[in-house]
């Protein structure tokens, strides 16, 4: 897993195309996400992260990250809660049934707990009850509440804790690596500077 910039365009195009011809084939909805991709990649700020996953180069699969995401739909308590919200997530079609939205979960849920804040979850929101029932069951995702945007358009409002997995790197590397960019500067020997062991880790990771 690594950021992403406008030199990745390239590979960016490439995985947005094949989805898009994936939803055609399938008359599946498609609601402007790469537009939406393609505009914070060229715009990414303090809060915000477009991250990759590769294997080898290859791009197959991105994350759209934001700290200050507008949480519509969510409680004024909720809101009050530190997270990191994903507000748009895209794997390659030719690798449907590898599992990559649970490999994702698995490191977004690594990656949040190792931020500064600290922060508590990661959310996020889909607009079909197939999606949010395939997070909840493979992925591991919690199901906070149905409603409507304010738009209309109905939304499955869903949530991980944040929690580290000391063996993810067997599957993944990247989060620790990541995270630490946006810690602040510490002593060296200072414990501070390496994350406690958590003792919730899972270490079942993929094929639970």
């Amino acid at each position: 897993m690594r950021p992403l910039s406008q030199a990745d365009r390239p590979l960016v195009d490439a995985l947005l195309v094949a989805r898009t011809r994936w939803a055609q084939q399938h008359n599946r909805p498609h609601h402007g996400h790469n537009l939406a991709l393609l505009n914070l990649l060229e715009d990414i700020h303090e809060d915000t992260e477009v991250i990759g996953m590769l294997e080898e180069s290859d791009l197959i699969g991105i994350l759209a990250l934001d700290r200050d995401a507008p949480l519509v739909g969510w409680t004024t308590a909720e809101r009050e809660e530190p997270a990191l919200t994903v507000t748009s997530a895209i794997t390659h079609p030719a690798r449907h049934g590898e599992r990559l939205a649970r490999l994702a979960a698995l490191w977004l849920s690594d990656y949040t707990a190792r931020l500064p804040g600290p922060l508590d979850w990661v959310r996020t929101a889909v607009p079909d009850s197939e999606l949010a029932t395939y997070l909840q069951v493979v992925c591991g995702w919690h199901l906070v509440r149905e409603s409507r945007d304010p738009d209309g358009h109905r939304a499955y409002r869903l949530q991980l804790r944040a929690r580290t997995t000391p063996d993810l790197h067997h599957l993944v590397a990247g989060s620790a690596e990541l995270a630490a960019h946006h810690q602040p500067a510490t002593p060296s020997g200072d414990p501070a500077a390496s994350p406690a062991p958590d003792d919730r880790a899972r270490p079942d990771l993929l094929h639970r």
